[in-house]
C-alpha cells in the first residue's frame, strides 16, 4: 500500500449534523424550507452542488455563491464551537502514524472550513492535505485523490481511499 487517503466530514469529523444545522438556518432566512433529504442529495459533493440545488430549492435568483458564502460563515463558527471527531478517528491516527504509514486528508469542503476543522487535529499529523478549493474538479471527481497522490509521489492505484456514508443516516440491522 502507497498511502491512505482520509475523507473529513463524516469519515473523521461528525460535521453533518453541523451542515444540517446551519443549511435549515440559512434557507430559513429566506423563507425556504430545508430537510434532512435535501441535505442527503448534497452530501458528500462540492460547494456548487449545494449551491445550485439550494437556489432551486429557494425558487429565487440570488447571486452566485449566496448561499454557499453564508454556509461558509455558519459554519466556521459551528465547526469551532461544536464539532465533534468520529469515535476512534484519533486513535486512528495515531496508529496510522506510529507505524510509519503515509496518509492525508482529502476533502470537498473548501479550505476555510478545513482548516477549521485541522485545529481539531495534532499539528502536521496528516502528510498532505487537499481542499474543494485545490481543485477544478471537486469529489466525487477523482481530480483530489489523484493530486494527493501526486503531491505524497505515491502510486493511487496502491493506495486507499476512505469515504464514509453518513452514519447519522443510517438504520443498522438488530440482532434476531
Amino acid at each position: 500500500m502507497s498511502a491512505i487517503f482520509f475523507d473529513m466530514d463524516g469519515t473523521l469529523v461528525d460535521s453533518e449534523p453541523l451542515w444540517l444545522e446551519a443549511e435549515i438556518e440559512v434557507m430559513l432566512r429566506e423563507g425556504c424550507i430545508w430537510t434532512a433529504e435535501d441535505q442527503l442529495a448534497c452530501l458528500g459533493g462540492p460547494r456548487a452542488k449545494t449551491e445550485r440545488i439550494m437556489q432551486e430549492k429557494c425558487g429565487k435568483q440570488m447571486p452566485d455563491n449566496y448561499f454557499g458564502d453564508q454556509l461558509d460563515d455558519l459554519m466556521e463558527s459551528k465547526l469551532a464551537e461544536k464539532l465533534k471527531l468520529v469515535p476512534g478517528a484519533l486513535e486512528l491516527l495515531a496508529e496510522c502514524k506510529e507505524n510509519d504509514l503515509t496518509f492525508g486528508l482529502v476533502t470537498a469542503s473548501g479550505g476555510r472550513l478545513m482548516n477549521v476543522v485541522l485545529k481539531s487535529f495534532p499539528a502536521d499529523i496528516f502528510d498532505v492535505v487537499i481542499s474543494g478549493d485545490d481543485v477544478e474538479k471537486s469529489k466525487p471527481d477523482p481530480q483530489p485523490y489523484l493530486m494527493a497522490a501526486e503531491r505524497l509521489s505515491v502510486d493511487i492505484k496502491k493506495s486507499v481511499v476512505i469515504e464514509a456514508v453518513s452514519y447519522t443516516h443510517l438504520t443498522l440491522p438488530t440482532k434476531a
